[in-house]
């Protein structure tokens, strides 16, 4: 492997672990330089969704791209059954329904179309990006809130606000 491939894969992790994204790891050889290999990574902050549960299939997308979106079947469509996961519990499975009720369809499955791109493995890159980012948003479970009392300085600084409005407020009045 020559430096500069080094340096960008070492690059692209270290972005994604910053992130926590997909990444995507490309490599190839001089002589190879057609067949560029693609390797994703289907991690997302501690979710594994492994590519025996995705379904992806392709179909003609719509938009810009002239001769070749009429040609190409581009747009990647993904299925994932949220039933069938042997990655999650019960609960996070439940927690998963409950937050994404509204994108998954009568089978229990989960949905996500991509025709932003005009190559295939992007779109798959990207559709594969917006399952994990939904899956591991719904598996996130929010910090109660724990309630503060205003101090004191911040009444006085509201009271002195109101003050100077109502002030401005009878000042705008015609003295008739």
């Amino acid at each position: 492997m020559r430096r500069n491939q080094r340096a960008v894969e070492a690059l692209t992790r270290k972005n994604c672990a910053r992130r926590q994204e997909i990444f995507v790891i490309r490599w190839g050889r001089a002589k190879e330089r057609a067949r560029k290999r693609i390797c994703l990574k289907y991690f997302f902050m501690g979710v594994h969704i492994p590519v025996n549960e995705i379904k992806i299939t392709y179909a003609r997308s719509s938009g810009a791209g002239g001769q070749n979106v009429n040609k190409t079947a581009t747009k990647a469509i993904l299925h994932w059954s949220v039933g069938r996961s042997q990655v999650l519990s019960a609960e996070q499975k439940e927690r998963v329904r409950a937050k994404l009720k509204n994108k998954i369809n009568w089978f229990d499955e989960v949905v996500i179309m991509a025709e932003e791109e005009r190559s295939q493995p992007q779109n798959r890159a990207t559709a594969v990006a917006r399952l994990q980012t939904l899956v591991a948003r719904a598996l996130q479970i929010p910090k109660k809130r724990r309630p503060t009392r205003p101090t004191y300085s911040s009444k006085i600084k509201r009271l002195e606000a109101k003050k100077i409005h109502s002030r401005l407020k009878i000042l705008r009045h015609s003295l008739e």
